[in-house]
Order: C-alpha cells, then sequence, then structure tokens
C-alpha cells in the first residue's frame, strides 16, 4: 500500500515505516542504530576471514580484535552491548508479531494440553496457518481456504498434542504452507486423514525433506499425487532425478516404509546405472572399467556418502588422451549427480596420482607397494561401467596380492590405521559420538570384518564387493567358531539406522549423534523406543559388544 516501501534499502524502509507512524520514535532509532551495529561486525568478519560470513566467534582473537575495532575495549564489554542490541530488536519484533488482533485466534484451553515451549510463537504460527497472517498483520486466505483449515484443525492439534516436539512440527508445518503455495489445495487435501498423518510425520521425522521442497517447489507433486508414499520400483525412479529421489527416500525413510538397507541399496543401484549410462555414452575407443568404493561400492551409502571410483584402463600409454577422457567424465558425474561428491581419490600414490592408472602398473603396485588400508577399501570393489573381462583381471590379481599378506602384519597395520583414525575423530569432535568413526561403533565392525577377510584369503575372494551383513553371513558360514560374529548384525542395524535417521530427521550432513536432550527425545521415539535413557542403554551396549569383539580379534 506504501509505495515508498518498496524499496531494497533497509535503513530507507526503517524511515518511511517511522514517516507513516508504523515505528515510534524508540522503534525507529533502536532498530537504525542496531542494524548499523550488526552491519559493522558483518563487514569487520567478513573482511578477517575472507569469506562469506555471518557468525560471531565465541572467542578467540578475532573476536578480541573486533571489540577494540568497535571502541569496546574488551569481548566482555562488546558481548554485553550485543545483548542489549538482540534483547531490544526481540521485543520490537514481538510486538510486531503477536498483533492486537486477537479475533479467530486459537483458544488458549485448546492449547493448553499441547506443551509448547514456546507458545506464543506457536500463536503466530497458527495464526498464519488459519488466516494467512504474517507480518504486517495483512489477512492473505480467503474465507474459503480458512473454513478448510478449520476443519483439519481438531486432527492438526490432536497431532501437535501426541508429537514429542510440537515446538518443530508446527514450524514445519507453516512453513512448508508458506513455500509450497496454494493453501487452500494442501487444506483440502488434508481432508484425508491418513494423507494428512503421513505429512505431519514426514515433516515431524525428515527435516530434509523440508529442505528440498525449501527449494524445489516442484517435489511437491510426488507429495500431491502420492508417489512419495509410493513403492519404489525401477519404473518410478527411471526417470527421476538425483534430488527427486533424494526427497523420496528421504520421505520413505521417515515413515518406515523403507529400512537402512532398502534405502542404502535403491540409492546406489540409482547410481550405478546413472555412472554406467553416462560413461557409455563417452564411446572411449580404449579398454577400461570403473569401479565403486567405500559405502557407495558396498551398498551401503547414507545420505552424507561421497561417490568413490577408481578408473583401471589397458595399455593406456598408446592413448594419450585417457587422462582428459576421465577429467571431462568426471566433470559431467559431478554435474549430473549432483549433490553428492564424486572423485577417483582413492588411488594408489594419492591424489597426485594419474587419474587413471593402467592395469600392468596397477597390478605391480599391488604386488610391491599397497597398504593394508587400501586392501581395506580394494574389498568393497564392485563393477559399475566399462569393460568386464578387464575388471575380472584385476579382481583375480588383487586377490593374488592379498593372499600373501601375513595376519601379523595385517593386525598391526589395521591396529596403526585404526587408532589414527580415533585420534582425529577425538581432535576433532571431543567426546560427541560419531556413529561412524567412534570406539565401538561402525568402524569397529568394518574392521572386525575387513580383518577376518584379510587373514582368509577365501573369505577376501567372497566377499569382494559385499555389504557388511553379507560378509558378517559368509564369515559365520565359513567358519562356526567365529560365533561371536553374529552379534555384529544387530548392531550393524541398529548404528546404520540411527545414523540415517540422524541425517534424515535433522538435515545433517555428518555422522554426530546429537547431546541434546530434546533431539535425542525426538530421535529415540522415531527408533520406537520410549526415553533417551532406553535409547543410551541400548547404544552402549552395542558399543561395548563391539569393542569387546574387536579385542577379542585384533588385540592379541
Amino acid at each position: 500500500k506504501i509505495e515508498e516501501l518498496q524499496t531494497g534499502n533497509t535503513l530507507q524502509a526503517i524511515g518511511v515505516l517511522h514517516d507513516h507512524s508504523l515505528l515510534t520514535d524508540d522503534e525507529q532509532i533502536n532498530y537504525k542504530e542496531s542494524y548499523e551495529f550488526y552491519r559493522k561486525i558483518e563487514h569487520y568478519l567478513q573482511l578477517m576471514n575472507d569469506t562469506q560470513t555471518h557468525i560471531i566467534p565465541e572467542e578467540g582473537e578475532i573476536l578480541e580484535k573486533l571489540a577494540v575495532y568497535l571502541g569496546f575495549g574488551n569481548s566482555n564489554n562488546f558481548k554485553v552491548n550485543l545483548a542489549a542490541h538482540r534483547s531490544s530488536v526481540k521485543q520490537i519484533f514481538d510486538s510486531i508479531i503477536i498483533s492486537s488482533d486477537r479475533t479467530n485466534e486459537p483458544d488458549d484451553f485448546e492449547l493448553k494440553r499441547i506443551q509448547f515451549n514456546d507458545p506464543n510463537k506457536a500463536k503466530v504460527n497458527l495464526k498464519y496457518l488459519h488466516k494467512g497472517i504474517g507480518l504486517l498483520s495483512k489477512k492473505e486466505f480467503n474465507s474459503k481456504t480458512m473454513e478448510l483449515f478449520n476443519s483439519i484443525k481438531p486432527d492438526f492439534l490432536e497431532q501437535l498434542a501426541e508429537s514429542p516436539d510440537p515446538d518443530s512440527l508446527l514450524e514445519s508445518f507453516a512453513r512448508f504452507i508458506r513455500n509450497a503455495g496454494f493453501a487452500s489445495i494442501w487444506y483440502k487435501e488434508f481432508s484425508e486423514k491418513n494423507f494428512f498423518r503421513l505429512m505431519l510425520s514426514t515433516l515431524q521425522y525428515s527435516n530434509r525433506a523440508s529442505e528440498f521442497i525449501l527449494h524445489d517447489k516442484t517435489l511437491c507433486e510426488f507429495l500431491l499425487n502420492r508417489k512419495a508414499f509410493s513403492e519404489i520400483t525401477a519404473d518410478l525412479i527411471e526417470n527421476l532425478s538425483t534430488r527427486s529421489l533424494l526427497f523420496i527416500i528421504s520421505v520413505q525413510f521417515a515413515q518406515k516404509l523403507i529400512n537402512e538397507t532398502k534405502l542404502s541399496h535403491t540409492l546406489c543401484e540409482y547410481l550405478y546405472k546413472k555412472i554406467n549410462n553416462i560413461a557409455v555414452k563417452k564411446q572411449f575407443g580404449y579398454k577400461y572399467f570403473i569401479a565403486g568404493l567405500g559405502s557407495f561400492g558396498s551398498k551401503e551409502m547414507s545420505f552424507a556418502s561421497d561417490i568413490d571410483l577408481i578408473a583401471v584402463g589397458d595399455k593406456i600409454s598408446n592413448f594419450p588422451t585417457v587422462q582428459n577422457d576421465f577429467q571431462i567424465l568426471l566433470k559431467d558425474l559431478q554435474n549430473q549427480l549432483h549433490p553428492f561428491k564424486v572423485d577417483f581419490r582413492l588411488r594408489p600414490e594419492g591424489k597426485n596420482s594419474p587419474l587413471v592408472w593402467d592395469i600392468k602398473t596397477y597390478k605391480e603396485y599391488l604386488a610391491a607397494r599397497a597398504r593394508i588400508w587400501e586392501y581395506q577399501a580394494l574389498l568393497k570393489l564392485q563393477f559399475i561401467a566399462g569393460d568386464k573381462s578387464l575388471f575380472k583381471e584385476f579382481k583375480k590379481s588383487l586377490i593374488t596380492s592379498a593372499a600373501h599378506k601375513n595376519s601379523g602384519f595385517i593386525r598391526s597395520e589395521m591396529l596403526n590405521m585404526y587408532d589414527s583414525i580415533l585420534k582425529q575423530n577425538t581432535y576433532s569432535i571431543g567426546n560427541v559420538i560419531n556413529l561412524k568413526k567412534s570406539r565401538g561403533c561402525l568402524i569397529n565392525i568394518e574392521f572386525i570384518t575387513d580383518f577376518i577377510c584379510l587373514k582368509e584369503i577365501k573369505l577376501f575372494e567372497e566377499c569382494l564387493g559385499g555389504s557388511t551383513l553379507q560378509r558378517i553371513s559368509r564369515i559365520l558360514h565359513y567358519d562356526g567358531k567365529h560365533e561371536d560374529i553374529a552379534h555384529l548384525s544387530e548392531s550393524y542395524n541398529f548404528l546404520k539406522m540411527t545414523e540415517l535417521a540422524v541425517q534424515n530427521i535433522f538435515n545433517t550432513n555428518n555422522y554426530l549423534l546429537p547431546s541434546e536432550e530434546k533431539k535425542l527425545s525426538l530421535l529415540s521415539g522415531y527408533l520406537g523406543l520410549s526415553s533417551t535413557a532406553e535409547f543410551r542403554r541400548k547404544l552402549n551396549n552395542f558399543i561395548e559388544i563391539n569393542n569387546n569383539i574387536f579385542d577379542k580379534f585384533l588385540h592379541r
């Protein structure tokens, strides 16, 4: 309504709001002073860090220099002043957000049974969902939309009352309606109670899916046509983008329509086919193969996994364009398989060596210089594209060279690598549990099964390219004396499910178990456990079992 407010200049807009009596004298002064204060901090931090940052460090040299630069003498004085600005800004913000217009607001009695941590914010979100009222207290929804919301409100409030974290669920739902648009269409769809409950459960247990929608509204179509909840078939995923598939599996994992194994297998099979199709189109005029390694090779990918590849050719010295060909291929893979990182970094002699190795040179390397950790990596070798006969030749050479490794040497090398990983992990995250790399977690299971397979060459051959669960099964079938190994299957499933749940619920790309009680409560609820105490007991029990088995096999 006020054309002067259609400006990108915040300070100018504050002045116009004051001129039209939408901000008081004190509010205008507070907002201008705070805005300029925050901007000075932002510019200083970005100049000092030479990067686009908005994060004020909690302590350290940069914080002290910032305080001096702004004239506060020391960081304590600066923090006091910063807190004052934040308080005044929040007070004004709350006075605007929590409008004096109370008509048709949610009844306090209705909300009392819902354990909101922030009842005022909850009322703001409910007001938006009902009438479309936002910052300017302007009603956006028509009477039909408001009527549709009222029809689903009782079920919605019931779901909030049952939720382990009603604040985040309400916030996620309000954000979804804001970003998806066409509230009336969604409210009408949500009159189907089962669909509405599926949707709310998805928003509760997959912040990852919520973020996908936030950045790509076209994904909403998979919700409206219910394909996001349908069985994942080859026909369904054939023409999907990587982002679309990730969205669907994040929804289905949140709903427990797929388990951790199905999620990883679906993702890997999709990526295998995509890489093969891209490679075939290149029509290189020489023999080569591309193989997968790591969690990608063993079909155990998580949301945070990289796509690790190796490339081996035959008589590549006769083809001077080989390295350049694969540089171009790598760029194509990185572009088409985003958001996953794709690399050929697990190759002999490290990242500075050629991208593609000749099979003859690779054989010589395996026989003379390959380390035990490289055999561990190659144990997850999986054919992806290229010449299968060349791949079989490589596998045969790998098995032959692995057969000459002494079990004592294998144990010593693996313990050194294990200790190195633990030290790096402790240094970077302190006492926080890394579900992948902390002692007693997935790293134990991997090293135990790797050790047994490397020690018994027949198992190494049988387990090449297999998953952790397949290795455990074959070890038990091979020798009954490894009965302790049977305990690892249940432990692996629990840790893997927890890892994927953490990444999906909280939209994180790491393997760190949250330490906040609120987040642990949400995670425990998803895993079907009655409390965080029960979750901790179960986790600690598996960690103890894994450590005991590890010590039995590797600490002799």
